[in-house]
């Protein structure tokens, strides 16, 4: 896979939305697009559901925190198709 994929397209929220997720929320972390492209085919072969790579961030991220979250109820929300044939291809090819 390209180093440079750019899966997400997803920034830190800035301004006044980031003043309120701080508020709301315990922390943020990222994820590699290695990370995103695994959750990505993870839901398609999963749920038979295609998402775009900002769709796949909460599963990429999730599994990450695999062990703090042990015991835990999580929900994630699955959203966007937005991906183009090309970015498709190559997540599907890294397989």
């Amino acid at each position: 896979m390209p180093d440079k994929l750019r899966l997400d397209r997803v920034k830190a929220p800035a301004g006044f939305g980031f003043k309120v997720l701080q508020e709301g929320l315990s922390g943020f972390i990222t994820v590699s697009d290695r990370a995103i492209s695994h959750a990505l085919r993870t839901y398609l072969r999963c749920t038979h559901n295609l998402c775009e790579g900002a769709g796949a961030v909460g599963l990429a991220g999730l599994c990450e925190l695999t062990k703090e979250l042990a015991g835990k109820r999580v929900g994630l929300v699955l959203t966007g198709s937005n991906i183009d044939r090309a970015t498709l291809a190559t997540v599907l090819a890294d397989a």
